[in-house]
Parts: structure tokens; sequence; C-alpha cells
């Protein structure tokens, strides 16, 4: 049995109405979970890249009780994410470090528990553009669809 659903909200890849795509996104999914008689737990979204950007950056930080610990990895990320300057009209999806330096040490791949008194992250942050309407709301984020 197929379904088919007309997109709504989206033109090109880009989206010309969040309300518009949010409804068809939940049509669709109302429409998935009737026909396949169970739950989606999950699902895989494609983003335009007329709306997403990524960029790297690099984060520094002292450790001071020398023994690295995820508190520690999220500090070094948060620095890296801070220094990356993201302008106001883009929302960050994620932070992923792609290399760990932990005092003169390079290339490490898993710094917890290794005692250092410096650690340095290279990330690479993934962002999305705002729509026009979203500007000057900066805890507007995108549409969760349940």
């Amino acid at each position: 049995m197929q379904s088919s659903l007309k997109s709504q909200g989206v033109k090109k890849g880009a989206i010309t109405n969040i309300e518009l795509a949010s409804k068809s996104i939940k049509k669709a999914i109302s429409d998935a979970k009737r026909i396949a008689g169970s739950n989606i737990s999950s699902a895989t979204v494609s983003i335009s890249n007329a709306y997403a950007k990524s960029l790297n950056s690099t984060g520094i930080v002292n450790i001071p009780h020398k023994d690295i610990s995820i508190k520690e990895i999220n500090r070094v990320m948060q620095t890296a994410l801070y220094n990356a300057n993201v302008p106001n009209e883009y929302d960050v999806i994620h932070v992923l470090p792609y290399n760990f330096r932990v005092d003169d040490q390079d290339f490490i791949e898993d710094p917890i528990d290794m005692n250092a008194s410096r650690m340095e992250a290279r990330c690479r942050s993934h962002r999305l553009r705002r729509t026009n309407q979203q500007y000057g709301h900066p805890h507007r984020k995108l549409h969760k669809v349940q």
C-alpha cells in the first residue's frame, strides 16, 4: 500500500513557510504510522544547503585538576563554539570534535581519563540559517515534530 502527500511550505529545497512545512511533515508521519501499523522512533532529515553552513574552530582550556573528564571535553567544545563567532542569524545544530591535543601530544582520539594541564580541540560546527521571521527571536528553534 502506498500513500503520497503533497509537500507544502517548501520550494526548491528551501523552506518558504515553516508552518505549512511543519504541517506537511506531521501529516506524512501520521500517514506513515497508520500505514505501517507501528510507531516511528526516528527519522532522517535532509537539510538544504541554502540554510546549512559549517566551519572549523579551535578551543583551548586549562585542566585545573589534571584529570580530563567529560566536563573538560564539554568545556573545550564550548570554547571552540565561542571562537567560531556564529552570527545571530544562525542556530548551531551541533559541534563535532575531530582532533584533540593534550599538552604537547597531538592526534588524540579520546582524551578521557588522561592527565594533562592543557587541552585543545579542533571542532567543526554545523549551523542553520534562520528564516526571516525568526530574526530577533534567539530562543526560537526548529519545530519539533512529534
